[in-house]
Formats: structure tokens, sequence, C-alpha cells
């Protein structure tokens, strides 16, 4: 009574085996366990009790025995394909034990089934005991299921031998593919642990990289403003650069209203003196003094907005209007140097926008470059010969272009590709901070324009700076 409840309990386990392994099909493991309890299950049910008739249960016995001679073939496959001490040696000695108790038992009597099953299945037995012996050292992770469970199957089929019953021999390949069934869980339970503390320690570890991100990413903020702070001084630096190189055009446009100030009052004075002072006349020279005031306190203005550190005031401008300006700066400081500027100015010329101090600045440092350019061939070929800067606006398709050309030193091919680089300079006689053509390069970005530089050494060099055109009728439909 007690080996049909068991026989009828290891039915339904296989049974149960069988349906839990369809959701995992997809693994090659799981495939191969599905395969074994197919035969498992086959086995168990030849002492299954609830089969209904005689005849249905003896054909299911003799399939159930049937199964018992090719379960070490599948049992084998499935020890290779986990166990890496299971090689072909032993798919192939399996297979031949299979193969010849399955003949034998076909061919043989039927009283002596059983004892040939029993004999095959023992020596199945031991050719795994040989097996797992042999490489004992790889046998660490399941050393104690395997040579537990092959002195208990070896028993039950001496038991089956002795008492030729063949449900033994079933209990014994029950056993057999439990205990690999055990190792797989075990082992996939291991690397689950091993994962899930790995993923602790990724999380911990994503938890110290965020707080570093997060770390350098304020420093790299910081780093940032700091950038711009510096940025905006080396553009002030420049601006100063500029300042000191036409303070001699500055002074004398200062000079000029400051003299005919002092003349009308020494007028005035004498005048006054000789008592010959007039009311109207006196008034008409005031007048003359609050316009050479005006002038004065334009030039100033303008040096100062030119020089206040201040971020950039985007507006339609005039880039006529800007060369002018820049012109009433430097033209005295260039004249010293024997530098004529010729102005080519297209009347009607597009909009420009842009910032007005920024792109007078651009300019400046444009001519100042030019005017060390024919400073230095003078120097290098010993020449005097007048130096000739032209400065062409012009509208062309979709854009306003500023075209500054000189008949300079000029610049070599090598020099051109090095040009743009902050504190890159070639004027070794002069104090240059080589910022000026970095800062000008800044400028024709923020501009959204391009510049084309063509040189030929001894010759000159021609800046051709290309702005977006706005037309008046394209602001005009804009505002």
């Amino acid at each position: 009574m007690l080996l049909i409840i068991l026989s009828d309990t290891l039915v339904y386990f296989a049974a149960l085996s069988l349906i839990i392994l369809v959701f995992f099909f997809k693994t090659k493991t799981a495939r191969l366990l599905f395969y074994n309890f197919i035969v498992l299950f086959i086995i168990l049910m030849g002492h299954f009790s609830l089969l209904p008739e005689m005849e249905l249960a003896l054909i299911i016995l003799y399939f159930s025995s049937l199964a018992l001679c090719v379960f070490p073939i599948s049992h084998s496959l499935l020890l290779k394909n986990f166990f890496t001490i299971f090689q072909r040696e032993f798919l192939y000695i399996s297979s031949a034990l299979s193969v010849l108790s399955l003949m034998l038992a076909v061919t043989a009597p039927p009283a002596l089934a059983v004892p040939i099953m029993s004999v095959m299945f023992s020596c199945y037995i031991g050719l795994i005991a040989v097996f797992l012996f042999r490489n004992i050292r790889l046998m660490k992770n399941y050393a104690v299921i395997l040579p537990t469970a092959i002195p208990l199957c070896l028993g039950l089929a001496m038991i089956s031998l002795y008492s030729r019953d063949i449900r033994y021999l079933s209990y014994a390949s029950f056993i057999l593919l439990l205990s690999p069934e055990i190792i797989i869980m075990t082992t996939h339970y291991r690397r689950a642990q091993i994962q899930k503390k790995q993923l602790k320690q990724a999380r911990e570890l994503n938890k110290i990289l965020v707080h570093n991100v997060s770390r350098f990413s304020q420093k790299c903020d910081q780093l940032k403003r700091i950038i711009l702070d510096k940025d905006v001084e080396l553009f002030q630096m420049s601006k100063h650069t500029i300042l000191a190189e036409i303070t001699a055009g500055i002074a004398h446009e200062l000079a000029q209203p400051i003299t005919g100030i002092k003349g009308i009052a020494q007028n005035m004075i004498d005048d006054i003196n000789l008592d010959e002072f007039d009311a109207l006349m006196a008034v008409a020279e005031l007048h003359k003094i609050c316009t050479l005031v005006d002038k004065s306190n334009s030039i100033i203005n303008h040096i100062r907005n030119f020089s206040r550190k201040s971020g950039l005031n985007m507006q339609f401008i005039d880039l006529n209007t800007v060369v002018l300006n820049v012109i009433d700066l430097v033209s005295v400081q260039f004249k010293k140097y024997n530098i004529e500027i010729k102005l080519l100015l297209e009347e009607n010329l597009g909009k420009v926008y842009g910032d007005k101090i920024a792109l007078e600045q651009l300019i400046i440092n444009l001519l100042v470059n030019a005017k060390d350019a024919i400073n230095e061939k003078k120097y290098v070929e010993n020449l005097d010969f007048e130096g000739r800067i032209q400065i062409h606006s012009l509208n062309q398709d979709d854009a306003v272009n500023l075209v500054i050309e000189d008949n300079g030193i000029g610049i070599t091919d090598d020099t051109i590709k090095k040009i743009w680089s902050p504190f890159y300079t070639t004027k070794r006689r002069s104090n240059s901070t080589g910022i000026g053509l970095s800062i000008s390069k800044k400028i024709i970005s923020e501009h959204n324009a391009r510049v084309l530089l063509e040189s030929r050494p001894s010759l000159g060099t021609r800046f051709t700076i290309s702005f977006p055109a706005n037309r008046e009728k394209q602001i005009i439909s804009i505002s």
C-alpha cells in the first residue's frame, strides 16, 4: 500500500514538473529536463494505481519498461550539458548500455526482463560513479548530492534485481533525475544570490556615481562661470589694449575742441579788457564753446561706452556708421605712421543685427593688425612707402560684406592656420598680447557672420566678413 501511494505521488510530481518546465522551455537546460521528465513520467505511469483497464495497464507497463531502457540516454544528455566532467565518452557508453538493454529486454524471455534492466541500471550508476570520482576535484559544488544518490540508486537496483519488482528501478530513475535537478536549482540559486549581491553593489556604486556626477556637475558649473568671467575680463583687456593703441588719436581729438574753447575764451577776455565787448558776439562765441564742449563730451562718451564692461546690446545698426566712428578714433594715430585709410562705403547698405561697440572693437582690431603688418614690412624690407588700408562695405546677395585690405607684409600659410588661436602672435617687436584676433573671431561668431582671410606674403592681406543682411524692408516687416 505504501509503494502504491509513493508511486502515485511520484506520477503527480512528474506531471507537475512537466507543466512548470513548459514555461521555461526556451532555455536548453529546461528543454533537457522536460524530455527527461517525459521519460520519467512514462516510467512511473506503469505503476499508477488509477489505470482503468487491465489491457491498457499492460500496454503502459510495456512502454514503461522500454522507457527505463531509454532513460540512460536522456539522463546522460542532461548530465553532459550541465556538468563539464561528463564528456562525449560518457554519452557514448550510456547510449550503448541503453541500446543493449533495449535489445535484450525485447528479445529475452519476460522473466529475465527485470533482471536485465536492473543490471543495466547498475552499470549506468557505476558509470556515473566512475566519472564522478575520476574528476573528484571538479565536484566541489555538488560533492554531496550525486555521491549520496549513487549508493541509494544502486541499492534500489539491487532490490529490484532480487525482488523482480520493476518499481524500485522507477524510484531509482526518479532519484537519478532529481539529483541533477536539485544541483541545477542550487546552482541557479547561488547565481541569483551572487547577482543579487552584485546588484546591491551596483546600486551602491550607482549612488556614489550619482553623487560624484552631481559634485562634478557643480564644479563644472563653477568652472563655466569662472571661464565666462575670465572671458569677459579677456574681452575687456582687449578693449584696453585697443585704447592704449589709439591713445594719441583720442588725445588729438580731445585737444582740438579744448584748443578752440581756449581761443574763444581768450578772445572774449581781450574784448572785455579793451571795452569792446559785444553781447551778441559773446552769445555767438558761447554757442561755439557749447558746440566744442558737445564734441568733447561725445568723444568722452564714446570712449566710456567702448571701455565699459557690459554684455552685447544687439540691435539693427548701420555698418557704415560704425566704420566712420572707428575712423574718428584711429585716423590721427594712423597718419602718424604714414598710413592712408581709404573708404569705399556703399550707400543704402543693408542693416546688420549686432552690437555697435563689439563691431567697433572688431574693426579696430583688424585695423591695428593691418597697421602692424605695414610697419613690419617697412622694417623687414627696409622700405619707406605709404601704407594703405582700404575699407569697403557692400551689399552682396543676402549678406552685408565688410572688406578690410592692407598692403602690409602678409601672412604665411602656416601662420594662417594658427592666427585665430588665443595668445598667438607674430609681433616680436611689440608688446602684443595675441588676443586681438581671437576676440575678433568670437565677435564674428556671436554675430552669425563668416570671415574669409586671403593673404600673399609681402603683398598684403584681405579680411572679408559677411554679415547676415537685414534690409530696410525686412526691418519694417519684423517690426
